[in-house]
């Protein structure tokens, strides 16, 4: 598996790691195709949002069941125990930390489960001529 962000969605991240400090979080919307994950959208939750689960299928609904992960800006324990959860089985995360003031280093990881739930590393593909960090 493989996570590849759309330019659009690629650039709101780097938006908001202008605007934003740590912490903040949301949620990934987009697709599966074959082996890879496609971000088109993200959508901002705020500082420490918890990710309920009621909530998480609200906004799956909303987008007709193509929310295929989240984003946290930092990561930590603190991060994980919010998303390590049945819910978030097979979902993508991506972790952004600061890598300057136009290129933010961005880690994608997806959530497996064998006896628990764990972040397990997938890479970052994109488009000829674009480079992902």
């Amino acid at each position: 598996m493989d996570v590849f962000l759309t330019d659009d969605a690629e650039r709101s991240l780097k938006a908001l790691s202008l605007l934003s400090e740590s912490g903040q979080c949301g949620y990934l919307i987009g697709y599966r195709r074959g082996p890879r994950v496609y971000v088109e959208a993200i959508i901002p939750a705020g500082k420490g949002h918890s990710f309920p689960v009621e909530q998480f299928h609200l906004l799956d609904d909303l987008y007709d069941g193509r929310t295929v992960g989240f984003f946290f800006f930092g990561g930590g324990r603190r991060v994980e125990s919010r998303i390590l959860q049945p819910f978030a089985y097979g979902k993508i995360v991506l972790e952004v930390r600061p890598g300057g003031r136009r290129n933010p280093v961005l880690k994608a990881f997806s959530i497996e489960h064998d006896g628990r739930f764990t972040l397990s590393p997938v890479p970052l593909a994109s488009s000829p001529g674009r480079r992902i960090s």
